[in-house]
Order: structure tokens, then C-alpha cells, then sequence
């Protein structure tokens, strides 16, 4: 008979995005990056605590986006 597998949703603790499902049993640590705010945060899925690695700054994304932009443009 298959055990059947309970999953919890994770989301990020910044702006409520889904950043994955985990298994009720699982344990030990992963770096998931928010689709939304664009964040990286250390996930240790056996005690739910949260650590932010990497946060990206508004400023960032659009300098980032205005220089993707102007290499599209001038090709």
C-alpha cells in the first residue's frame, strides 16, 4: 500500500509568494528564490526558520532592466 504524503506550502516571509511545497517529514536546508520580490532566503524545512542571503533593491532591478533594455535596443 503507498503511504500517502502530506505537503505544506512554504511562502516567502517577505511578500506571501509560494516558494515551493514540502513534504511534512522533510529536513534540512534549501535556498529558494521568491519569483516576486526576488529575494533569497535559507529555508531549514525541519524547523521553518528563515534566513534572507540575497535581497535585490528596487534600484537594482531597474538599473538592471534599463541596461537589458539598451542592449536590446541597440541591436
Amino acid at each position: 500500500m503507498l503511504k500517502e504524503t502530506v505537503l505544506l506550502r512554504v511562502e516567502c516571509p517577505e511578500c506571501r509568494q509560494k516558494l515551493m511545497d514540502k513534504a511534512e517529514d522533510a529536513s534540512g536546508k534549501v535556498q529558494p528564490k521568491c519569483s516576486r520580490c526576488r529575494n533569497v532566503w535559507e529555508v531549514d524545512l525541519g524547523t521553518n526558520e528563515f534566513k534572507l542571503i540575497s535581497k535585490k533593491t528596487y534600484t537594482e532591478t531597474k538599473r538592471s532592466l534599463k541596461s537589458y533594455l539598451k542592449g536590446r535596443i541597440d541591436h
